[in-house]
């Protein structure tokens, strides 16, 4: 029924696909190194990717909305009833551990997301064909001379093919693409909301040229996908260098306040950190004073500052 995989080890992978799955195994490894420091930044990226899914999630159960509405909306008792389901998903660790995946697993998701509630035996599924595919994906992920990231990217193509779940089919082929990401070592989708990168490329993701065979579609499928989990990975090695930056920016301002004996203004540090910008400096003042560093005098146009001794 789904495509042979032994197939995968006949093609003759251009070098685009190579480099990406070489990017992806680099990505990976950096990353690696980045979570053995856990830092509060890093649990900044994981709310944000939570929240970024849960927004795709409302979207995936018909409610638009738009960022300056976000909490707004959120205070209304069936949105926070949504919400509710999916911080209870994600709760179950089960879907994200390193263990094959069952046809069971994926109906049992979609049971906890949705209110639409779906059964094995439902017209709408053929539980022998999801099977077959779950089986075919794990089968294949014990053979050490298949990359798995191209083997994810198969079984994505064919589980969307099947159309199972009808418009409910593109956010759950999204989290499966984290789950499958996840339970292979892949911790991407934990710090960047890989689902929303996957549901904004839809189109681009899921697009057929009827002019191609349909190998050559598959191909091109496997590219865009990898595409998309390599920029997830450079979307964020860039907030985590944001996040280095400003730590170093705020270093230097304490560094140039412990050598201050008096007053100073913002200016002051200005002038001796002229590559920083005038609002990143007052946002690090501002900080200081709260965290009783230095005080500020007075108020008004003439503000300056002095080191607290304690």
């Amino acid at each position: 029924m789904f495509f042979n995989y032994n197939k995968i080890k006949e093609i003759n992978w251009k070098l685009q696909t190579i480099k990406l799955i070489s990017n992806i195994s680099e990505f990976k490894g950096r990353q690696e190194l980045y979570l053995k420091n856990p830092t509060e930044n890093l649990n900044k990226l994981i709310k944000n990717a939570k929240k970024n899914t849960i927004k795709v999630f409302l979207e995936t159960n018909n409610f638009m909305i738009l960022e300056k509405e976000y909490k707004k909306i959120l205070n209304k008792n069936y949105h926070n009833l949504l919400v509710d389901v999916y911080k209870n998903f994600l709760n179950q660790n089960k879907f994200f551990k390193n263990t094959p995946l069952v046809s069971s697993e994926i109906v049992e998701i979609f049971n906890l997301l949705f209110k639409d509630k779906i059964k094995e035996n439902n017209q709408r599924i053929n539980p022998f064909a999801l099977e077959a595919l779950c089986d075919n994906l794990n089968v294949y992920c014990e053979d050490k001379n298949m990359e798995i990231l191209i083997l994810i990217a198969n079984f994505l193509y064919d589980f969307i093919s099947l159309n199972i779940f009808l418009d409910k089919t593109k956010f759950i082929s999204a989290l499966l693409t984290n789950i499958l990401l996840l339970k292979n070592g892949y911790y991407i989708g934990k710090y960047i909301s890989i689902e929303t990168n996957i549901l904004s490329n839809w189109k681009m993701l899921n697009y057929k040229n009827k002019s191609l065979t349909e190998i050559d579609n598959r191909i091109l499928f496997i590219n865009n996908l990898l595409n998309i989990i390599n920029q997830c990975y450079l979307e964020f090695e860039n907030k985590v260098k944001y996040f280095e930056r400003k730590i170093s920016i705020s270093k230097k301002v304490e560094k140039i306040i412990a050598k201050k004996i008096t007053k100073f203004t913002k200016g002051d540090i200005l002038k001796l950190l002229p590559e920083v910008s005038n609002s990143s400096i007052q946002k690090i003042l501002s900080k200081l004073v709260k965290a009783n560093v230095i005080e500020k005098f007075p108020k008004g146009k003439y503000t300056f500052y002095i080191k607290i001794n304690n």
